[in-house]
């Protein structure tokens, strides 16, 4: 109650109030028009006349003789809006991701709150799991903050592996609360599961194949699971090859577990050995990876190693050339199952011969000398063939040099007598005859004369 008094004679004329706040100034009366000299009547201000914020309320009074005045009654603090919360973190940080490990948006979350009125007082954060509240973080207590704008700090150490929902809640001087979900984290930190029934020292694994062994045609029995949180994304498995890895997948669907029997394609294996690793990835990323068995792989037959000048295969031969008792060609099975037999093949114009160059090597590579007999070519051109053979039977049969062989020497015909006079006689200048001497030569032989 606030009375109004006029200790002069006149009395009171006309009595009015004044709201002033930053956004507007408000003047209405109390009473227009009066002739007392003390006004007690009440009076009042609706609700919806104060402005948010600070509002200053005055009175003025007037009496007949004309003098006025003015007092500062009270100032009333008007806050009908409850704080406010700007989320500035993307949706993609967080909307469908599964998350294994911290990450650095966790250390700096991009959160403002504000209230512009009775200030912000309390400010706290929750962690919520399976709608039960873990942990409660008190950010700012009794304090009279216009905004609060200072990144927020998730410990990702102290989530719940699942679903973890974060909420604010805040409040203000004037009584005012918020409380709102900003984000959740989908917490996966489990690696999937991996069950292997292949032996890796089962005999299968430890022999070589030039074609698909039929343990390979999706009979592979390796079941992957991941049941916890955010289930399998994709499986499959890495050949290792020469130490370089090359993945293939075997299923990328989302689910708990992948039990059925699979397969490897031949053409995903490599000459050589192949381990073999499995790998189960979750939607967290997660992985879980094991080497499960070897597959030995031999397509190729052993290779032949010209060590021989080439220019020893151009000229023709008349006697055995030295390097043929100590032929330098060796043979190699690179990455494969080994060498087991070695021969050659001399094939002349007429003639064939075949022979041993070494039996049951067992061995990968082949460097010793070995020799030709040069009785077993033939005259003229002999291509030599060297046929190889691995440990399963890979073969190889290809020409690696020509030998050029010729015993047979010129001849001379001669149609001349030599008895002829022409012969006997002596000349003081060349005679006819010298430019037509008729003596012939030819090669019966294959190199012709030189």
């Amino acid at each position: 109650t606030i009375n109004f008094q006029d200790v002069g004679s006149a009395n009171l004329k006309s009595i009015a109030y004044t709201i002033s706040s930053n956004s507007r100034v408000l003047t209405n009366w109390i009473t227009p028009s009066t002739n007392v000299s003390g006004y007690s009547e009440p009076w009042g201000i609706t609700w919806n006349a104060w402005a948010e914020g600070s509002n200053q309320l005055s009175v003025s009074l007037n009496d007949w003789a004309g003098n006025t005045t003015s007092q500062i009654i009270a100032t009333i603090q008007k806050d009908t809006i409850a704080p406010l919360i700007a989320n500035k973190l993307s949706t993609s940080y967080y909307s469908t991701r599964w998350i294994k490990a911290t990450e650095d948006w966790m250390s700096s979350i991009p959160i403002t709150m504000d209230d512009q009125q009775s200030y912000l007082k309390n400010i706290s954060y929750k962690v919520s799991y399976n709608n039960q509240i873990q942990y409660e973080v008190n950010l700012t207590q009794n304090a009279a903050l216009r905004e609060y704008a200072t990144p927020l700090t998730i410990s990702f150490s102290a989530l719940t592996n699942g679903v973890n929902e974060v909420y604010l809640s805040l409040n203000d001087h004037a009584g005012w609360s918020t409380y709102q979900k900003i984000y959740w984290i989908k917490k996966d930190n489990i690696v999937p599961t991996i069950d292997s029934f292949a032996n890796s020292t089962d005999a299968k694994y430890l022999q070589w194949y030039r074609i698909l062994p039929s343990f390979l045609v999706n009979s592979v029995d390796i079941d992957f699971g991941d049941s916890a949180w955010s289930q399998l994304k994709d499986v499959g498995y890495r050949v290792y090859n020469a130490g370089i890895p090359h993945e293939f997948l075997i299923d990328q669907s989302t689910r708990t577990a992948y039990t059925q029997d699979w397969g490897i394609p031949w053409q995903n294996l490599y000459q050589g050995t192949n381990n073999i690793e499995v790998f189960a990835r979750d939607n967290a990323l997660n992985e879980s990876s094991l080497m499960v068995f070897t597959v030995l792989k031999d397509t190729a037959p052993p290779e032949n190693v010209q060590n021989i000048p080439l220019d020893q295969f151009s000229p023709w031969y008349r006697v055995s050339p030295s390097w043929l008792s100590t032929v330098d060609i060796d043979f190699v099975d690179t990455d494969g199952a080994g060498i087991r037999d070695l021969s050659y093949v001399i094939s002349g114009n007429t003639l064939r011969h075949t022979g041993w160059i070494s039996q049951n090597v067992n061995n990968r590579n082949y460097d010793k000398k070995w020799s030709l007999s040069w009785n077993d070519f033939e005259e003229g051109s002999n291509a030599v063939f060297t046929s190889r053979n691995d440990m399963i039977l890979n073969s190889g049969y290809e020409q690696v040099f020509i030998l050029k062989k010729d015993i047979t020497p010129p001849t001379v015909s001669n149609f001349e007598t030599p008895t002829q006079s022409k012969f006997a006689a002596w000349y003081n200048a060349p005679p006819s005859w010298l430019s037509s001497i008729n003596v012939q030569f030819s090669d019966t032989g294959y190199s012709g004369l030189n």
